[in-house]
């Protein structure tokens, strides 16, 4: 598992991210991404989800 810093860019924002390299495949963390959409997140612990709000 690998460990990267890439930037990525919505609209006009540009926001670098820790992003996780795992069997081929890249990961960053929701709460990161929301915070770039302007989105609000939140976990459930009951259900175990993730929810992104509008």
């Amino acid at each position: 598992m690998e460990k990267v810093k890439r930037n990525y860019k919505y609209k006009n924002i540009t926001k670098t991210f820790d992003v996780v390299n795992w069997d081929g495949n890249n990961y960053i963390a929701v709460r990161d991404l929301t915070e770039l959409l302007g989105k609000k997140v939140s976990y459930d612990n009951v259900t175990k989800l993730t929810v992104i709000e509008d």
